[in-house]
């Protein structure tokens, strides 16, 4: 299982906000789980969340920013790598090629 930090910006990578309800039950966790790893992406800069009420009813919604766009898109980059590669093991499992840097995984 990805961290639940993690897992809460790759949600707001392809979706343009999302829930406190959705992240919670995408990530499958808790309330105060997800509240203690939003609270931290929120004081790195890397998501905005806004609370409102819908009639009577608390809502949050949560939002990346462009700090933690920059902060995602470089290891999102990073994985897609890995990805590719994974099928292109030689038998001792070493990676044939590696990183674009010319560097081994």
């Amino acid at each position: 299982m990805i961290g639940y930090g993690l897992g809460i910006v790759s949600a707001l990578a392809t979706n343009k906000s999302s829930s406190f309800n959705d992240s919670k039950r995408l990530l499958k966790t808790d309330g105060r789980n997800l509240i203690a790893h939003a609270r931290k992406l929120e004081d790195a800069r890397y998501i905005t969340s806004n609370k409102f009420f819908d009639g009577r009813i608390p809502r949050t919604n949560f939002r990346r920013t462009a700090s933690g766009r920059k902060a995602l898109d470089p290891y999102l980059s990073e994985m897609e790598v890995v990805i590719r590669h994974t099928g292109k093991t030689k038998s001792t499992g070493d990676l044939e090629t590696g990183w674009p840097d010319g560097s081994k995984v």
